[in-house]
This record gives C-alpha cells, structure tokens and sequence, in this order.
C-alpha cells in the first residue's frame, strides 16, 4: 500500500498539469500567478459577508463599507437550510425551495456596489451554522443501513439530494455569472466543497463527492471557474473532471504567521498551473459557550490582519478573502451546540456594523490593491540583500513585470516598536516606524530609487455622542408547561416526525400509574440536549446521570394518576461530524429502579490483528498477560487493527438490577464489540457514545470484554472509559404527547423588580457563584417594555444587555433575537436598529439550571463609539 502511494505522489510531481478550460477567458480565466479578469490582471481582495446573518434591511450598509474599505470582491456561503427550510415530497419537488435572499444579496452585490463575488453553495459549508448548512430533514433520507457518515459521502442517494439542491442554487447564481454579465462585475468563483481534508473517508469518496458536485454545477448552469478549500484530491489530479478545480487554503495563524508559506508553496507546487489562493484568511474568530468573547482572544488585533496579509502577499498570493469581513448574528436558533448568538468574530466590520481599528487596517491595504494591484499580481519573488538590519524586521521583496519593485516590511515582535533604516538592493534605503507586529509595503515605480508608503493605516473617522442606556427598573413573569396545544408522539423519533425542523425547546406530558419499586426517571436524548422534568406540578433537576441519559428522582410519585412532563431543551446540529446526521428528540423514558452506579471496564490488554477477519482472540479461553496495555502507539497507524481485551466483574444481583449495557464514550474509528465471545454490537462513529445490550452474553463472575478495533487514519484506539450502566426496561407502555409551541403572550404575570446593571460579557468561572434556586417551573418567562431615545439624527447602533440564570430565547418585537446561555460569556446582544420601535417590547424565555430561571437585569444602550452621521 506504501508503495501504492508513493507511486501515486510521484505521479502527481511529474505529469504535466491538463490544462484547465475557461468557457469564456475574456471575463476571467486563470494561470499560475494570478486571475484575469475582464481582461485585467487582478488582485482579488475579499471578504465574507453571510447575508443570513444579517437584516436585508441592512445589507447596503454593510456593503457600502466593503466598497469604501477598496475590496474588489466579496464571498458568501449559501446556506442549503435556509432556503429550502421545510421537506420536498420527492427530489422533483422543489415548491419549498425559496432563493429570493440569495437573488437579492447578488443583485446588491454587482449591481449596486460594482463587487465581483466568490459564492460558496456547499451542500456543505460548516461555517458554525447549525447542521453545516443540511437542512435538518436530509437526515430522514439516509438509508437504515448505511454505515459511516452519509453526509459529504458518495452514496447515490445523498448524491440526488446534492443534485436537487445544485438545480435550485446553480440556476438562481448562473445569470449573476461574470461570464454573462457583458463586462460587468460578477460571480467569478464557485465553491464545491469545504475544508474536505479534515472529514472522513477515503480518497475515493472524495474524489467521487467533488466530481459528482463539480458535474452538476457544469449541468446547470455553471462556467466560472470551480473552487475547493483544503482538498487535496483536486491537486494535481489526471482526471479530466478534478483537474479542472482549483484549491486553496485556509489560515487562521494568529501569530505565528511564518507557518503559512509553506502551505502557500506546497500548494503552488501541486498545483503549478493555478494561482495562490486563501479562500480564509483570518478576519478574526468566533466565540464558544463557555469560553472568551471574540474582542477578548489573542492573535487578531489590527496589525496581525495587515502583517498577515502582507506576509502572504509577499510570499505569492494573488487572491485571499478575509473569514469574517462582516460576521453578523446566530438570529433565532441556527447556532450550533457550542456557539454563541454573536458572531462578531472581532472582524473589521463589527457585528452591529460599527468599525474601528481593524477596519481602518484592512482599507489601508485596499487602498494599496487599488492603486498598485494589476502590477501586484504579475510578481516574482526577488532577493533584497539588506544590511544593518534589526533581526526582529523582516523584508521580502518581489519584483513586477514592468520593473517596480515591492519591499514588505513586518515587525515580528508581538510586543516592541521597531524604528530604524535599512539599505536594500541598488542603495535604496527604507525608513520604517512599526508598532508592534505591524506591517507595511514600500512601492518602488520602475527604474526609481525612492520608495513610497504604500499601505498606511486609514485615519479613523471622528466619533460623535451616543445617548445614555437606559434601564430597565421592572418586568413582569410567568410559566409556562407546555400550554393548551397537544398533539400525539412516539418516543424514539425524531422530531422531524412533529413537524419541527428548527431548535426550539419542546414539552412532553404523559400521565401513568406508579410502577412498585421504581423511584428513578430514566430520560435519555436520541443524541445531545438537556431536560427538565415536571411530576404533579413539582419541577425535577437532574439528580445524576448513567451514560447520556439523565436521572430524576420521582419518588414523590402518586400510586396513581401521575402527571409528568418533560421540556427537552434541543442545543442544536453540530456544524461538522457524523453528529450533523444524528436524530433530534427523546430516546427513552423509562422508570426504574435507583440506580446504584456504573462498573467501570479497565486495564485493556492490546494485541496486533491482521483485519476485520481476524477474531481469534476475542473469546474468553486466551492468554492475554504478555499483550501491550493501555493504547499502543501503533494503532494510531493509518489502516491499523487490534483486538482490545479486558475482564469484568459483575455479580448476580448487578445483572438481576439492570446493569447490564455496554457503554463506550469513544471507539476510534470502527469496532467490532464481544462479550464472553457473543458479538454484541458494532460501532462506526468515532464521535459518538455507542451503548450496547450485553445482558444475553453477561454471567455471574469474571466476564471477557473484547473489542476488535479499526483506525482508518489519525489518533485511534479506545480513547476514552468504558463501563456497564443500568438497562431500563420499564415504562414502555407509557403514551405521549407533545407541545410545540410555548406560551409567549403572559398568563398571570406577576411583577418583579430588576436590579444592577448587567455586565456585556461573563466569566464561565462565575458560575460556581450564584445560588442554587429551586426550579418553579418547566419554563419561565419575562417581559419588558422601553422606549427608543432620541438619536438627533446619528445613526446609533443597540445592544440589549442581560443578565440571568438559565437558558432559553430572546424576542424583540416578536423578531427571535438568539439563544441566552447561562454559562455565557455572552451578556450583550446586538438588536438591528430596523427591528426597533417608539416603544418596544422584549420576552425571554428561560428554562431553569441548578441556579433556577432567574432575570435580574436588563438594560438596553448603545454601542460605544460606533456611532456614525
């Protein structure tokens, strides 16, 4: 197989690249240094702009700032989701699909603010959007017995709702094409895949997925060039499909900047016939729950956006696009599990479009593109020679067709001014003044010795007053279990099967007659989420947990007539993994008995196995003693099997109890699992909990664990405990009901008073901090009203600010401003001024933690400083 590989790279190193077609090279083709387009050798200087995640209302504006900022480009994923958001009957079906959005952005775009555009449709897009960008009902369409991951596969089927959506999206892009624009600006790149290299599967998949893609762009409309990011199948390839794609990069550095060339050249050189491109280079970073706000991580101040780009610019890059421009907000429940409603991302265009010293680094670099890009763009790198200069400056120098001459100039301290002068080629001397980690560029017109600035940092605009926040002293509350509107469910399904393809929070009810002995509420997700349990109008927090489910003590249960209700609070798809396919809703409900804890499987012997064949030695007559323990180094081989042996003790009365599922948090990647030699399940997803029923295989004494492992690639093994949990086998019977909308409108409210003024971010540390308060209630709710102040005339931007406990939704004005997460850190919640009133009524819906469901303050105020005539 090694040899197999080697052939292949040395095959890739020595064919000549098949030239790539351009169906119409006078509005843009390619080559190995830059793109031409319009018949104009260019510099493509971009950055994201979801339109998704942002007002239409609002989109001049931010699009106006891009423009005056000197790009010439802009990007955007389509999201899949968000335009086709309820499930077609058949893949002819296409009445749900809606593309207005896109249409619109497209037309603002090119027409409006003469901006060529990079579009990135997916089907996958990952870009910390709920699902990566799959509709939520894809799911459903997946086979029973497809194994792995269906999604970013090459399964037929998957492949026909790819094709479905390519229709759709490449027909509203198509007319918007460079290519059929009349010298226009346009659509000059279309994306296929996304950062492919750290999915799973194998080459062959890929390469299968990318073609498919690829053939139906060029199907339906499609004849600019076609793009992926980070897959490197595409490079070099000899086939006649994947030649025709360009790669690139994506880089987020923070400071170590000097790790991107390599990328840029390895890149370059696989692909020698395509121009250097970074489809992300780092605009900032987004925030996770629980952990820093954007503003406040380190690596991406001003000068590293200008150092970094300047670096890449002088080592070859001839198109890039900043990830993110403009984030925009997570709006309504589109974030993933572990995302915040903000997605400021700290990029130069502020969440709440206001700007500041970033912004003002990235038009000074415009404003280099404009004046000196065309040159820029036809470069080779040249030799500087300096001498006398400070170790800690760097300069890289590139020299156009026409003789100008380019000196780069970075500081590559993160901490220390640096001034001095320094002589480079034919005695021209540069005179450099850097703060710290900052960049420049000197421009030398062809045959002069006298270099000009060429990228300053653009002087900030002049600040005007904002008005004063204004508090909000009062609100009233109330609760809410589920209101009035009840429909049949199953447990165990998802809750696509309700009707319900978003994120909201849901309510279960049932009512059943006590069970003798059974005091524990056994309630487990069907993949992730977190619940709250009513009986007879007493609210339960979780007393403990068995694996993923959740345990509530019910021993105040009634003999007879109880009433339960169980709100699931759904935290959203991840955004990558085999769990963007993982089912949504209750698993199980089930009453048993206490639980008395988990038995630990430990101590794995590891031996050598040649395959998947290879089950000699999971029964329980082997001498395991001289095996390796713990996880070989080994197994981290690509292709590498082992057989994973340990021995468990478990008692009559633990198997009489119920302990007897087989719970894995991690089996790295596939596995075959036996107990005492009776196969008992197989696991195929590295991501996720995998449980098995061992009870028929269980017997009073030692028992034989054996697990036969595949790692297909990367770190592998059994990573993380095994154990044995309780197996609940009651409450089956039970039958439910499900209530899918929450009580917004107040039902006997009551007054509370609000205190102190919330702070904008939150320190996860605090947590531990607040008092436990016992829950009164599955969900409770809280509204206010406020006036708008007075701007005289400024454009102000808002943030609502809150501070609470528990975790729930925002509404302003009946617009679902995100998601509010107890752990924070987001206190400070962008409201969009188009959304605003005279007067203005906020409700926030809160489900209880350990530290109840509790607003205590509220404040709404400006923005500081992002104020603008």
């Amino acid at each position: 197989m090694l040899a197999a590989l080697a052939a292949a790279l040395l095959l890739s190193q020595t064919s000549q690249p098949i030239p790539v077609k351009f169906p119409r090279p006078e509005r843009i083709r390619y080559d190995g240094q830059c793109f031409t387009i319009n018949g104009k050798d260019t510099i493509v200087y971009s950055g994201a702009f979801h339109y998704f995640r942002c007002p239409k209302e609002l989109w001049a504006d931010r699009f106006k700032k891009i423009k005056d900022a000197g790009f010439n480009t802009v990007e955007s994923y389509v999201a899949w989701n968000a335009h086709e958001i309820e499930m077609p009957k058949d893949l002819d079906d296409f009445s749900h699909v809606d593309l207005k959005d896109l249409t619109d952005w497209l037309k603002m775009a090119t027409d409006k603010f003469g901006l060529n555009v990079i579009i990135r449709p997916g089907p996958y897009i990952c870009a910390e959007w709920d699902n990566g960008g799959y509709p939520h009902w894809l799911s459903v369409k997946r086979p029973e017995a497809a194994k792995g991951m269906w999604l970013r596969g090459d399964d037929p089927g998957y492949l026909a709702w790819c094709d479905h959506w390519y229709k759709s999206a490449c027909k509203a892009i198509a007319p918007w094409q460079i290519t059929n624009r009349g010298g226009k600006p346009g659509v000059i790149l279309f994306q296929v895949e996304n950062e492919y290299d750290y999915a799973g599967g194998s080459d062959t998949v890929h390469e299968n997925q990318v073609r498919a893609l690829t053939e139906d762009a060029w199907k339906y409309g499609i004849d600019v060039p076609i793009l992926s990011c980070w897959t490197r199948q595409v490079r070099g390839s000899q086939d006649p499909v994947l030649s025709q794609i360009m790669d690139s990069c994506n880089f987020y550095p923070r400071w170590d900047i000097e790790g991107t060339r390599g990328s840029l050249q390895q890149v370059h050189r696989q692909q020698p016939n395509k121009p250097v491109m970074v489809t992300e280079l780092q605009g900032g970073w987004f925030s996770e729950i629980g952990g820093l706000l954007a503003e406040d991580q380190g690596g991406i101040t001003p000068a590293q956006i200008r150092n970094l780009t300047l670096y890449c610019w002088a080592n070859g890059l001839t198109s890039s696009s900043y990830y993110m421009l403009f984030g925009g907000t997570n709006f309504a429940e589109r974030t993933p599990p572990n995302i915040t409603t903000s997605y400021d991302y700290n990029a130069p265009i502020r969440e709440s479009g206001g700007i500041d010293g970033k912004y003002y680094a990235v038009k000074g670099l415009g404003a280099f593109i404009q004046a000196h890009g065309s040159e820029l763009a036809r470069t080779e790198p040249i030799d500087i020679k300096t001498q006398g200069n400070d170790p800690e400056v760097d300069i890289i120098g590139r020299k156009s067709s026409n003789g100008a001459i380019f000196a780069f100039i970075r500081n590559k301290n993160h901490a220390d001014r640096k001034k001095g002068s320094v002589t480079i080629l034919e005695g021209r001397t540069i005179n450099y003044d850097l703060q710290a980690f900052d960049a420049n560029v000197f421009y030398y017109a062809p045959g002069s010795t006298v270099g000009e600035l060429a990228a300053p940092s653009a002087l900030p605009m002049a600040l005007i007053p904002v008005p004063d926040p204004v508090s909000i002293p009062e609100a009233i509350t109330w609760t809410d279990d589920g209101g009035k509107a009840w429909e049949p469910t199953t447990l165990g399904q998802d809750l696509l099967a309700n009707g319900i393809g978003d994120n909201r929070y849901v309510i279960f009810r049932s009512h059943y007659d006590a069970i003798p002995g059974s005091t524990t509420l056994w309630v487990k997700p069907m993949s992730s989420g977190a619940f709250v349990v009513q009986l007879n109008d007493n609210v339960l927090l979780p007393s403990g947990k068995v694996g993923s489910a959740s345990l509530f003590d019910v021993s105040t249960q009634k003999p007879t007539g109880n009433d339960i209700r169980v709100l699931f609070e759904n935290p959203g798809n991840p955004n990558g993994g085999a769990a963007m396919e993982a089912k949504k809703g209750i698993a199980e409900i089930y009453l048993v008995p206490k639980t008395t804890g988990d038995i630990v499987v430990t101590e794995w012997r590891v031996k050598r196995a040649s395959g998947a064949s290879d089950t000699g030695a999971i029964g329980t007559n082997v001498d395991d003693q001289a095996w390796e323990t713990g996880n070989p180094s080994w197994i981290n081989d690509n292709d590498a099997y082992g057989t994973y042996r340990a021995k468990v003790n478990l008692t009559a009365d633990d198997i009489k109890s119920g302990t007897t599922r087989l719970v894995f948090d991690c089996i790295d990647d596939d596995g075959w699992v036996y107990v005492n030699g009776i196969k008992v399940g197989e696991a195929h997803d590295w991501s996720a909990q995998q449980s098995f029923d061992a009870s028929k295989a269980l017997h009073d004494g030692e028992n034989v664990v054996a697990v036969l492992l595949h790692n297909n690639n990367g770190e592998g093994g059994i990573t993380q405990p095994a154990r044995f949990t309780k197996s609940a086998s009651q409450g089956k019977s039970l039958t439910w009901e499900i209530s899918k909308a929450f009580a917004t409108n107040p039902i006997d409210p009551k007054p509370i008073a609000l205190q102190g003024t919330p702070k904008r971010k939150h320190d996860p540390k605090a947590i531990a901090e607040l008092p436990t308060a016992e829950p009164d209630a599955l969900a409770r709710w809280y509204g206010f009203h406020f006036a708008t102040p007075a701007t005289d005339g400024a454009k102000v931007r808002w943030r609502l600010l809150l501070d609470a406990s528990g975790n729930g939704m925002i509404y302003i004005n009946g617009h679902h401003l995100g998601r509010y997460w107890e752990i924070g850190p987001q206190r400070e919640f962008y409201v969009p001024e188009t959304w605003l009133k005279a007067d203005n009524e906020v409700k926030i819906m809160l489900r209880p933690t350990d530290h109840g469901a509790l607003l205590r303050s509220a404040q709404f105020a400006p923005y500081p400083n992002y104020a603008e005539r």
